[in-house]
């Protein structure tokens, strides 16, 4: 939970910052695609059963 907040904290820290240099648009895309990696990461095993189980039906 703590590491969720300080995580949390630390996006809006980083967004003011980067409000500065890269367009609106443009650092929300970065977000979203950086929140794609981990998410595929943390639960790829669990997207290649279910792909796996799909294919066989």
């Amino acid at each position: 939970m703590a590491a969720i907040s300080v995580a949390w904290g630390t996006s809006y820290l980083l967004m003011k910052l980067g409000l500065n240099t890269i367009e609106p648009f443009t650092l929300m895309a970065l977000r979203f695609g950086i929140a794609f990696v981990i998410t595929y990461i943390i639960f790829f095993k669990r997207l290649n059963k279910v792909l796996s189980s799909l294919s066989k039906t």
